[in-house]
């Protein structure tokens, strides 16, 4: 489910995390003001890079899954190479921001959520 939602955000379409993501979502990009809350909200944030994006290839790095009752949780390290429409603005779910407009790698840590 993860790498599906990665591929398509690779190709500039972040459908794939909408379709993923819970209603109360929560998203922090560290060049925000303020936290993103709610499905709607993440859409308005995602709007204006949709089909910006492009990612050549990434790797996820140490991936894990912790369990709590019906709550999974996944978290990882994220290396993405490719091109980013903005230099100070983080094009990634995991808040990962890029350091160039020709080569984006990031090394923050992702986590999705999967529960009831």
């Amino acid at each position: 489910m993860e790498r599906t939602a990665l591929d398509r955000w690779g190709r500039g379409d972040p459908q794939g995390y909408l379709e993923i993501y819970a209603p109360e979502v929560t998203y922090f990009d560290p060049f925000v003001e303020k936290r993103t809350d709610g499905l709607e909200a993440m859409r308005r944030y995602l709007a204006p890079i949709t089909g910006k994006v492009k990612v050549d290839r990434y790797d996820m790095i140490n991936p894990r899954v912790e369990r709590r009752g019906d709550v999974a949780v996944l978290s990882y390290n994220l290396i993405s190479y490719g091109k980013s429409p903005m230099e100070r603005r983080s094009l990634w779910p995991a808040g990962i921001p890029p350091k160039s407009t020709a080569e984006s790698r990031g090394g923050g840590r992702s986590s999705t959520t999967i529960g009831p």
